[in-house]
């Protein structure tokens, strides 16, 4: 059995990860992908790892009303850089492609 304060411990790691680590990162590949950028096959890797990563934190630890920003922050996070990569792709000429490395 989790006690509370291990389940807070989990809750707090996991806020600071995503603000320090997986946060940084996602809004670097939102600020390339609105200026024209290509997202990388890392990228999104990294981005699929960092919404599942968010969701099995969320369903470990429900009900935790802490948790929802998080969830929603990296799934509007995940949809809109993906839809401006694929935009960015359907309108890039041949020679542009993916400028960002991880």
């Amino acid at each position: 059995m989790v006690t509370d304060l291990e389940r807070q411990a989990v809750i707090a790691l996991a806020q600071r990860s995503f603000e320090t680590q997986r946060l940084p990162y996602a809004l670097a590949l939102s600020a390339g992908v609105d200026s024209g950028e290509r997202l990388r096959e890392s990228d999104k890797r990294f981005l699929h790892e960092m919404l599942n990563d968010v969701q099995q934190n969320a369903a470990l630890l429900a009900p935790e009303p802490t948790l929802k920003p998080l969830q929603q922050c990296a799934a509007r996070l995940y949809d809109d850089i993906l839809s401006r990569d694929w935009r960015n792709g359907t309108t890039a000429s041949p020679e542009k492609g993916a400028t960002r490395s991880r």
